[in-house]
């Protein structure tokens, strides 16, 4: 399969020529460390480079469901009823359209907005299998479908409002790629008699769980065991609850527990009434409470819902029983100079497929010593790329970088790899792959720590290239925060690394990060107003945040928090960032940043190793 290459191609030996990056109409010209032009185009089915060698055409295509980089505008809402709802109420139709009705409506789509900017940070969507408990009909549930789920299960006991449902799915199209079944039944009748495996990765239980109570003998504590029948280990729910309900006995009916000035929001002119008050602090066996937050408040706390992320975690821990114990991968790498650096370029970033990109697990007392060391894997601190591949030339392809690597080896197959460009404390760049895309013409998930396992023999001879691969062999080299190596000339060489991933039930991608690494990434003018924000939406568990160390311009910066202070810091600017997080991934990353304190990891990735791995 690898053919080595004459000298003449190795690195350093090569006149830099002129590189021409297409996308789309667009041409940029500029220059490039490697020997022959690069042309990279995207249409709606692929993503296709072209390296022009020797008066040769070199053609590697990397295809993609379209969905996976070609998420939709956001489109301005008109904040109008639907004319095709199950419901038939002309007094509730009439309440929606008042003031207070709008007003709901509004802080709804905060609400489902604001959770799912949590879930995209905290939870593999794509490629995973989802269930919708108490799912309805609401056409919310297509920005999530839109990251390509594997499969999807709606549970409702409404056949109307599935029917809705599977009418809107299958006009977006969306029915197409996935697995989608939908189940018209009790939801803890299903969930403890169905006899499912423990299949699903994410459950969504939200706006539901009162009326899932209704029937009788049923307790938040049953739903979530039912629950637990069908979740994998390591799964997560989202689930909430009405905080003006909250101090009320369980399964009393919130249409007593409200006062008459209230009762028509809280109930929905009675809509709602017999819906049961639970609270979703109660203790439940084998699940803990990850983080807790309420997207938006109201001054009676009518109609404030506080939404909780919630691990599963049963004692019979996930299989760890990969990966590469006895690879004893070492290798000798041959770093490459700074690549010229490019403006920005929006589509460029969306070439690099969204299920490449992990997850930040909120770490708790559970993960100390939970991890096995061999199924352990830096997170290198780069800039995400996708490599490709084939003959003897690689083209790295970023949102900043694009650029070739002539290669010593003829690989004589197309490879695209999902990987990082790091650049080492010494000055030196080197590519570390972390996940395989595609091989030949089979399409693979990048986060498959065993696919990338399977290469390895491949892609070793190519650190004298200055291409590595991610393994766990490289944990055992951290030290402080850095991956200590020695290159190819004996000298030491030293890779930032920002937190560890997690490989659990053999998929990459879940990672960990020491308190320091806990950053937000915002624009000066809008950190404080963030930061603000998320410390509300946890209700006063954490103080006031301070923002010190402004900076100028609007320029997106990395803010993290000093430990054992709610102190926030500009760290670096991030110039392959545009936009500022969004609210639900600021509340995120400051419960993270906290729960890695809680954890004793407030300095270093060695530290974080030391506290989470055996």
């Amino acid at each position: 399969m690898l053919k080595k290459n004459p000298p003449g191609s190795k690195p350093g030996r090569r006149p830099p020529l002129s590189t021409t990056g297409v996308i789309g109409a667009t041409t940029t010209t500029h220059r490039s460390p490697g020997d022959s032009p690069v042309k990279y185009e995207r249409s709606s089915d692929s993503k296709t480079v072209r390296s022009a060698k020797d008066g040769q055409s070199l053609k590697m295509d990397v295809p993609y469901p379209i969905f996976e980089f070609d998420f939709p505008v956001k489109i301005a809402h008109n904040n109008k009823l639907p004319v095709d709802s199950q419901f038939s109420d002309p007094i509730v139709d009439a309440f929606m359209c008042s003031e207070p009705g709008q007003t709901l409506r509004r802080n709804e789509r905060i609400y489902n907005a604001t959770l799912r900017q949590f879930i995209y940070r905290n939870s593999r969507i794509t490629g995973v299998n989802l269930l919708f408990v108490g799912s309805g009909a609401s056409k919310e549930i297509m920005s999530i479908l839109r990251r390509m789920p594997q499969s999807v299960t709606f549970l409702d006991i409404s056949s109307a409002a599935l029917n809705r449902l599977r009418v809107a799915i299958d006009a977006s199209g969306l029915s197409a790629p996935i697995d989608i079944s939908y189940v018209a039944s009790d939801a803890t009748e299903w969930l403890h008699t169905t006899g499912q495996e423990k299949v699903f990765d994410v459950v969504i239980a939200t706006k539901c769980i009162g009326q899932i109570m209704r029937r009788p003998g049923t307790s938040y504590e049953y739903l979530m065991l039912g629950i637990s029948n069908v979740l994998k280990p390591n799964g997560y729910v989202y689930a909430d609850h009405h905080d003006a309900l909250i101090s009320a006995p369980e399964n009393t009916p919130i249409g007593s527990c409200v006062s008459p000035s209230d009762y028509d929001v809280a109930t929905i002119c009675g809509r709602y009434a017999d819906d049961r008050a639970y609270y979703c602090f109660t203790p439940v066996p084998d699940f803990t409470i990850v983080a807790a937050f309420t997207a938006k408040t109201t001054p009676t706390r009518v109609q404030q819902w506080t939404s909780f992320c919630i691990r599963y975690l049963p004692s019979v821990r996930a299989d760890q029983s990969l990966y590469m114990a006895n690879t004893a991968y070492n290798p000798k790498p041959r770093g490459f100079p700074r690549p010229p650096a490019l403006a920005y370029d929006e589509i460029a970033e969306l070439l690099i497929p969204v299920n490449s990109r992990g997850v930040k697990r909120i770490p708790t007392p559970d993960d100390k010593l939970r991890y096995k060391l061999n199924a352990v894997f830096p997170k290198f601190d780069g800039t995400p790329g996708i490599l490709l591949m084939h003959g003897n030339a690689a083209v790295f392809v970023s949102g900043t970088y694009r650029f070739e690597i002539a290669i010593s080896y003829s690989v004589d197959t197309n490879l695209s790899m999902a990987c990082e460009l790091v650049e080492s404390l010494e000055g030196l760049f080197y590519v570390v792959v972390t996940g395989i895309v595609e091989i030949g013409d089979n399409t693979t998930d990048p986060l498959d720590a065993n696919t990338l396992r399977a290469v390895l023999p491949l892609l070793s001879p190519y650190a004298e290239n200055g291409i590595l691969v991610n393994t766990p062999d490289l944990v055992r080299n951290i030290r402080g925060d850095q991956v200590v190596l020695t290159d190819y000339r004996g000298s030491t060489m030293r890779l930032p690394v920002d937190g560890l991933h997690v490989a659990i039930d053999g998929k990459n991608g879940t990672f960990i990060k020491s308190l320091p690494f806990c950053t937000v990434d915002a624009a000066a003018s809008e950190i404080k107003e963030l930061l603000a924000s998320a410390y509300k939406a946890a209700d006063g568990v954490y103080n006031v945040p301070v923002v010190s160390g402004e900076v100028e311009g609007e320029d997106i910066w990395e803010y993290a928090r000093a430990p054992s202070t709610d102190n926030w810091y500009p760290v670096r600017k991030r110039i392959d960032k545009r936009y500022s997080d969004p609210l639900g991934s600021v509340i995120h990353t400051v419960a993270s940043s906290y729960a890695a304190g809680r954890l004793g990891a407030e300095s270093t990735v060695e530290q974080l190793r030391q506290i989470i791995t055996t």
